[in-house]
């Protein structure tokens, strides 16, 4: 036996596709801002150097490599001489995750603010190693999610004489307002079709488990003919668990279900639209399951993380072999229980610990009824046939003092259904109403779920209700001041107080805006009024402790700060602050003895780092921090804010002698030497800001605002404040000051490919000025030939007039270096928009397309070509030909990203009717009625143009009572829909509608905009009204469809009759 755990790190050599180089592109509306996405990758492998952090015990071997993301790479056991998760050699990303590249393999740990895998998942993290007083060894992983400020530690810890990964996860919201936050682990398990899944749970998502109501077993991986994603909704239990019944090995999860009641489990399913990814995913061919442990109790569910707020909890992994399932299990063993007759049982037992002299026990009740001694140990399974008694049995295994070590009374899983109404997909339905109050129910869903101007929407339409309402005015109010809109915040705020003066929120929110106001006697004022609000105290006293420390009172700053810790021992930002305060009282000894109670709660926090580099010369400092510019910024932030100017001039002078130059670099230094007071540095700084390039620097936090706004006042003539300032006001919300500000740029002579397309997009978006949209693509493109994004958003700006010829003569002259798949596919789609679907099959049929989860988009351009062409030979009355390419669309090439669904999910509906056309026109009704019958096996939802013409294939079919009915379900849904957007956005073509449908939103792979959803469903009521007989309905639907944007392709063709019913 190991006295200690094992560490050391090393340099491994994989074969790599790497990413081609990040995207410069800043998406304002996306989920990722202000980081790049990662989306082109080599088409062959070439040799990359890792670093890899190896622990290891006598039962367990784990390996990290930090660069490419929070996660444990792989988990090797040594008992079964196997890895545990699904493990690559070969690294190869897709395009899965929220910024594109994303690989399949041991188990990722995710902090987001939406539903996502994190946008570090292939990024370098942060991560330091440990050895532990008991013998033990972690490795520790950490970053700060950006798009939030939430920072996340994950500690994997593993001792001596035990086979199982203890995972500690400590999270902290470091802003001053809550934040979305959401977090799972995922790990990646090889499956084949002796997979068994073990919830103790009978809920789901997908109905009753194991067997749901359409008499399908949930609980077998192979009875999963489709992606799927399984949520326990009920379960009180701590564990769940996987057991593969072809090799005898499984996985166990353990963690509280209270703190981490989220227990799921993802398949792609076995059909070949799911088996499809196995050779992409993994190098061996072997396809896998995804079992993930969540913060929340489904992925639909975000909520919001307290300001300064800090949560800690444990979750333990282990693998178990030959034990026959899982009926429960805990953090030391895993029991399965297996009925042999009456009340003999087998029982087996794996452990994941070592105890020599254990006992097992059968009571009745608390009587003993029968006992032995047993030795325990993970490569020992332990295998015992027992009789129970007639009452109250328990089985129960202890240790030599007599300390449980796990038992189990044969009963029913503790469950308890969800507190809610109902549960539409993955979220709860509240079903509320528009009162003023559930209005702001509505508008604090959207906040957790979506963008804040949806949110504004619901709280604005509260304050429709009543005026006064001062809930809506508080969310209101934090809104506008997410927006660096102080003036409006205070204004909102103190009408909120106005109403309810007992609001604790909109007190506080008031005192933020305030202190941002630099009103610091009012703030002071607001502050001291939350003494006596528990939640409220640790916040009150921080900010009071920054008031004192700008003003330069340090001893007063000082005892603030040691009562915000008083409040909350965690508040990991006031204890380095106190820290801050203490070295600039000359209290170093102080100081040390305080950050050392910070590094050990978050050891890898960039201001835990920086103190103990002002007090030590750290050298984790160098490492970490000086790692990238945004780390060094979050750094300089925190100081400046606290007005410890000196402070981040120091570290921002470091970074530029390190290489790390950058114009926020220069314009941090500038604003706080002018704090200072020192002008003439600061103008320099301002100066030499301008002369730094500005390629992938995409400014996000608030403090940037007062920063970008004082360079642009003090150097009036530098177009780089304004540019980047617009990008930072239209992130914020701020869109017609953000255009402004670009406008201004422009004017001031700066000349940007990035500049000129961020002009693009809102002139589309924004102010839908085409022209003009259409003038500031071109010069974007004349800068930047090569970027093949681009020419997409300007083809989208095309598609959406229906400028047809000009969005061929754009992507044709496209040069050969930027004529990526997505960029064929385009062409492709051009092409048969001008009637040249054999030009558009040639490239279609002779392209690899990198492939996306749940995406089509490309094969449905292949089905547009076989359609375009079958259509017009059934016209031609060249029937045998058409037939052919209505056929040949209901295929599934792989070379487009996709794999064939099982028939029952595939979308072929409208190929077959036109199949069974072709079929009776040739006098083969036989044949006509088979593929009908096919197609009406399949499920498309109501939604889908598919299930009109399923309604279609019932008529031919003689069935007009069913059609009648499909039809009047398919209008009925499409309107519903179109009410339940018109709900968020107000408006079809209104503003939000707009922003989220424009050339840069739409250039994300698989993003569907509000203006084409809009559009596609009036094409569905459109077509729906068509069959039903309603022709002129009909045709005022589809107008209603191009009115909005011609780049719904089916909709051109029922107008104009190319679609025929």
């Amino acid at each position: 036996m190991y006295d200690s755990g094992k560490v050391w790190e090393r340099i491994v050599v994989k074969p790599t596709y790497r990413v081609l180089g990040e995207d410069p592109i800043p998406y304002f509306e996306s989920k990722h801002y202000p980081y790049t996405k990662l989306t082109c990758f080599d088409s062959k492998p070439t040799p990359l150097k890792y670093k890899e952090v190896v622990i290891e015990n006598e039962y367990l071997q784990l390996t990290f490599r930090p660069e490419l993301g929070a996660r444990l790479f792989s988990l090797f056991d040594k008992i079964s001489n196997s890895h545990v998760f699904n493990y690559i050699d070969t690294i190869r990303p897709t395009l899965i995750a929220i910024r594109g590249a994303w690989i399949a393999v041991g188990i990722e740990f995710n902090l987001c603010q939406f539903p996502s895998h994190t946008v570090d998942n292939f990024s370098p993290v942060d991560y330091t190693v440990r050895r532990n007083e008991d013998g033990s060894v972690s490795v520790l992983l950490g970053n700060i999610n950006l798009t939030n400020n939430v920072r996340y530690l994950v500690t994997l810890t593993l001792k001596p004489g035990i086979s199982r990964i203890e995972t500690e996860i400590r999270t902290f919201n470091t802003d001053l307002v809550p934040q979305r936050y959401y977090f799972w682990s995922n790990a990646a398990i090889p499956a084949s079709e002796g997979l068994r899944i073990f919830y103790p749970g009978y809920y789901t998502n997908y109905g009753s488990f194991p067997v749901n109501e359409r008499g399908v077993d949930l609980s077998w991986y192979k009875n999963y003919i489709g992606s799927a994603e399984l949520f326990i909704l009920d379960s009180e239990e701590d564990f769940f668990a996987v057991y593969n019944y072809d090799n005898g090995r499984g996985v166990v999860h353990v963690a509280d279900h209270n703190i981490i009641p989220g227990k799921k489990l993802f398949t792609w399913g076995t059909s070949k639209s799911g088996l499809f990814w196995k050779n992409l995913l993994s190098d061996r061919g072997i396809p896998y399951v995804e079992m993930q442990s969540g913060r929340f109790l489904t992925q639909g569910i975000v909520e919001f993380i307290n300001p300064l707020t800090f949560e800690t909890w444990t979750e333990y992994w282990y693998p178990v072999r030959d034990l026959g399932g899982i009926t429960y299990a805990n953090e030391n063993a895993s029991l399965y229980v297996e009925k042999i007759d009456g009340r003999r049982f087998k029982v087996a037992v794996c452990p994941a610990i070592v105890c020599e002299n254990a006992k097992l026990e059968i009571r009745e009740g608390r009587e003993i009824v029968y006992e032995e001694s047993i030795e325990l140990s993970p490569s020992i399974l332990i295998v015992k046939e027992v009789k129970l008694p007639r009452r109250e049995p328990l089985l129960r295994i202890t240790d030599s003092k007599g300390n449980e070590i796990i038992s189990w009374n044969f009963r029913k899983y503790r469950t308890k259904h969800p507190e809610v109404p109902s549960w539409r997909g993955e979220e709860e339905n509240w079903g509320w109403g528009d009162t003023a109050e559930e209005l702001w129910l509505k508008g604090m869903d959207a906040a957790k779920k979506g963008p804040l101007l949806i949110a504004k929407r619901f709280f604005e339409r509260s304050l429709e209700k009543d005026k006064n309402f001062s809930k809506s005015l508080t969310s209101l109010g934090l809104i506008f001041y997410l927006s660096g809109l102080y003036g409006k915040a205070e204004e909102v705020l103190r009408r909120a107080l106005k109403r309810d003066p007992y609001s604790e929120e909109a007190r506080y929110y008031l005192s933020l805006t305030l202190l941002a106001l630099e009103d610091y006697e009012d703030a002071e004022r607001n502050l001291w009024k939350l003494y006596t609000v528990a939640k409220m105290k640790t916040l009150a006293f921080f900010l009071l402790g920054i008031m004192n420390a700008r003003l330069n009172q340090y001893v007063n700053a000082e005892e603030m700060f040691r009562r915000s810790i008083e409040e909350n021992s965690h508040n990991l930002r006031a204890i380095t602050m106190l820290s801050a305060t203490l070295r600039r009282q000359g209290k170093r000894k102080e100081a040390i003895e305080i950050i050392k109670e910070a590094y050990d709660l978050m050891p890898l926090d960039y201001m835990v780092l920086a103190e103990k580099h002002f007090l030590s010369s750290d050298d984790e400092f160098d490492r970490i921090v000086f790692a990238d510019y945004q780390k060094v910024l979050e750094v300089s932030k925190d100081y400046i804010f606290a007005g410890f100017y000196s402070d981040a001039v120091e570290i921002l002078r470091e970074a530029l002698n390190r290489g790390i130059k950058n114009p926020m670099i220069f314009y941090y230094i500038g604003y706080a030497l002018k704090k200072m007071g020192k002008t003439k540095e600061a103008i320099k700084c301002y100066k030499d800001a301008a002369k730094e390039r500005t390629d992938y620097v995409f400014p996000h936090r608030l403090l940037e605002i007062d920063i970008l706004e004082d360079a642009a006042k003090t150097i009036p003539d530098s177009p780089t404040p304004h540019y980047l300032l617009g990008n930072l006001l239209y992130y914020r919300n701020r869109h017609e000051e953000g255009l402004r500000e670009w406008e201004k740029a422009s004017e001031l002579g700066m000349k940007d490919a990035i500049l000129y397309r961020n002009l693009g997009a809102a002139y589309n978006a924004l102010t839908n000025e085409v022209e003009k949209a259409i003038e500031a693509y071109k010069k974007a493109i004349s800068l930047s030939p090569q970027n093949y994004v681009l020419y997409m958003e300007l083809d989208d700006v095309y598609l959406r007039m229906g400028l047809l010829k000009e969005r061929l003569n754009l992507l044709e002259s496209a040069p050969k270096a930027t004529r990526r798949d997505r960029l064929i596919a385009r062409l492709s789609s051009a092409y048969i928009d001008v009637w040249k679907p054999d030009k558009a099959l040639d490239m279609l049929l002779n392209t690899f397309f990198e492939p996306m989860e749940a995406y089509y988009g490309f094969w449905e351009i292949y089905v547009d070509a076989l359609m375009a062409k079958g259509l017009r030979l059934m016209k031609e009355n060249k029937i045998k030909e058409a037939l052919e390419c209505f056929l040949n669309a209901t295929k599934y090439p792989e070379n487009l990203g996709v794999g064939a669904p099982h028939p029952k999910y595939r979308k072929d509906v409208m190929q077959l009717y036109y199949a069974g056309l072709a079929y009776e026109k040739l006098g083969n009704k036989a044949s006509a009625g088979k593929v009908w019958n096919d197609a009406l096996q399949r499920t498309p939802g109501l939604r889908s143009e598919h299930s009109v013409f399923k309604a279609l294939i019932l008529k031919k079919l003689g069935r007009e009572a069913e059609a009648r009915t499909l039809i009047e379900k398919i209008i009925d849904k499409a309107r519903s829909e179109i009410e339940r957007m018109l709900e968020r956005v107000g408006d079809e073509k209104g503003i939000i509608s707009r922003l989220f449908s424009s050339a840069g939103a739409s250039s994300v792979p698989g993003y569907r905009s509000y203006l084409n959803t809009f559009a596609y469903l009036h094409y569905i009521i459109g077509i729906a009204n068509i069959v039903k007989g309603k022709e002129k309905e009909g045709v005022r639907e589809l107008d209603k469809s191009l009115e909005l944007t011609k780049a719904v392709r089916h909709a051109r063709w029922a107008k104009e009759g190319i679609l025929f019913f």
